[in-house]
C-alpha cells in the first residue's frame, strides 16, 4: 500500500516554491510575529528544498544543507497546522532520512525549537548541546546517526 504522503524535490523559482515559502511564513514565522528576514529565504541557493505531498496538494517541507563529513543540516522544517498530530511530519521525517542517506549522508543535525523537541526526540534525534536563542526563540540543538 503506498504511503499517503510523498517526499518530492523542488525547483528553486518556480510555482511550487513560492507555495513553499509561504507554508514556510505561515507555519514558521506568522504565529510568532517573527520579521520577514527571520526564515532567510535567500541562503536558499544550493540546498535541496523538498515538500511533503498528498495528491497536488503540499502538506509540508524542509530544507537540507549539507555539509562537511556526510552531515546534512535539517532547517526551516514545516507542516501544514491543519495537519500537525496526524503522522504526517512523522512520515516528511522518516522520508527527509531516507532521501539523506541516498545522497550520502550519515547524519543530520537540526536546531529545533523547545517545543518542537519531544517531536523530534519521538522520531529518534537526540540533544547534542547546550540551548540557543535563535531570531529571538530558544532553540536546542539535535542530531541523528543515520
Amino acid at each position: 500500500m503506498p504511503q499517503p504522503y510523498q517526499l518530492r524535490e523542488i525547483a528553486l523559482h518556480t510555482p511550487a516554491y513560492q507555495q513553499m515559502k509561504a507554508l514556510r511564513i505561515d507555519v514558521l514565522q506568522k504565529p510568532l510575529s517573527l520579521p520577514m528576514d527571520a526564515l532567510d529565504f535567500e541562503h536558499d541557493e544550493g540546498r535541496w528544498m523538498l515538500g511533503l505531498y498528498r495528491g497536488d496538494a503540499l502538506c509540508g517541507c524542509l530544507v537540507f544543507a549539507p555539509l562537511p563529513g556526510g552531515v546534512y543540516w535539517m532547517r526551516q522544517v514545516a507542516i501544514d497546522s491543519a495537519l500537525q498530530g496526524t503522522g504526517a511530519g512523522r512520515q516528511m521525517m522518516a522520508q527527509a532520512e531516507a532521501f539523506a542517506r541516498q545522497n550520502g549522508a550519515t547524519a543530520i543535525t537540526l536546531h529545533a525549537r523547545d517545543y518542537a523537541v519531544p517531536f523530534y526526540e519521538k522520531c529518534g534525534y537526540h540533544i547534542a548541546g547546550a540551548g540557543f536563542d535563535e531570531a529571538g526563540i530558544p532553540h536546542l540543538p539535535m542530531e541523528k546517526a543515520l
